[in-house]
């Protein structure tokens, strides 16, 4: 039987290697997965599309009512992959990296803080400066990306040695907690019980019943959303789903599009479903980054660009790709290559 701190733990933070030696431990496999383990993983991924926090009363539970909500974690991860969003992927690494944070910084003592360093392998050391809390490696810290507010030209560095304060130290763990869930998704799903796959088209359903209600969006072209990058699908799934964009997700993803030759009808008829649409500004901007000339004005951004406006998801899918329309043009040209196998096939 589990000790009931390494339950508490393992609950906390299911993403840590402690919970994924517990369920070793355990011995949990893929068919042992019961109705109250589906609820709590489908509960999971339901309240990080409503961006609510990810919290239960470990104190106050059973042993049995733990261990369902530690093996939540990876069933959750399967269903992700099946449904396959990867801004549903950001949400749900974003409400573990919060929920993580908030733990956290609740805590009047750093022992937990601690114990994530361990367990992430990072190793820290203790300054003489009492304004700082530790300080690690700058290998160490540059190893990851992190969101803008950990960037290292705001932090203090000296000697190869970059200092941390307790707020950025439990930010730093928080940043390594969504890139290492976010970076794991989608996983390769392979010989998986049926239930997973009927599962995740419930949860699918639902996910589509709490989005803005509009009519199923399609090209008239013959453009593929199907085909494209992470970072474009993700603004794109915001985009038709009602969603208003940041000023330069709606650059980025537009001059994406523009350069895959999208007609200026099929770019209206997307662009009208933002609550914020305007016809003329849209038809303005549309034809100002197309220009005048066979070539659009403005080119596609560089995957470098995407990140520097916090809009990359890369996963192994972009393995050697510069740029997202790279990556659309390198699937467009695999479909066509495939298609005359398939009609070989028939």
């Amino acid at each position: 039987m589990p000790a009931k701190e390494d339950l508490i733990f393992a609950q906390r933070f299911p993403f840590s290697e402690k919970a994924r030696n517990l369920i070793k431990t355990e011995k949990f496999t893929l068919d042992d997965v019961s109705e109250e383990i589906n609820y709590r993983a489908r509960i999971m991924i339901l309240n990080s599309f409503r961006k609510k926090e990810y919290f239960m009363d470990e104190l106050s539970s059973s042993t049995e009512l733990m261990l369902n909500e530690i093996n939540a974690f990876p069933v959750s991860k399967i269903l992700l992959s099946l449904i396959n969003s990867p801004e549903l992927n950001k949400k749900f690494s974003l409400m573990l990296s919060s929920s993580t944070f908030k733990f956290l910084e609740k805590e009047e003592e750093n022992e937990l803080l601690f114990q994530l360093f361990y367990d992430f392998n990072i190793k820290f050391f203790f300054p003489e400066k009492k304004s700082f809390l530790i300080y690690i490696n700058l290998t160490d810290f540059l190893s990851m990306p992190f969101f803008n507010n950990l960037k290292l030209v705001n932090q203090q560095v000296s000697e190869g040695k970059v200092f941390l304060t307790r707020n950025d130290a439990i930010r730093f763990i928080s940043s390594l907690v969504y890139n290492k869930i976010f970076f794991s998704l989608p996983l390769e799903i392979k010989n998986i019980p049926k239930q997973f796959t009927e599962n995740a088209k419930t949860i699918k359903a639902e996910l589509f019943s709490l989005r803005k209600t509009l009519p199923e969006f399609k090209f008239s072209a013959l453009l593929k959303p199907d085909l494209f990058p992470p970072c474009m699908s993700s603004l794109y799934e915001k985009l038709s789903s009602g969603s208003k964009l940041t000023h330069i997700g709606n650059f980025d993803l537009a001059c994406f599009l523009i350069n895959t030759r999208i007609s200026e009808q099929d770019f209206l008829k997307l662009y009208s479903r933002a609550s914020n649409f305007k016809e003329k500004t849209v038809s303005y901007h549309f034809n100002n980054i197309k220009g005048k000339e066979a070539k659009p004005r403005y080119s596609s951004p560089s995957c470098s660009k995407v990140a520097d406006h916090s809009l990359c998801l890369r996963n192994s899918s972009c393995e050697g790709i510069r740029s997202p329309l790279g990556y659309y043009i390198r699937n467009l040209k695999k479909l066509k290559k495939d298609k005359p196998k398939q009609t070989e096939k028939k």
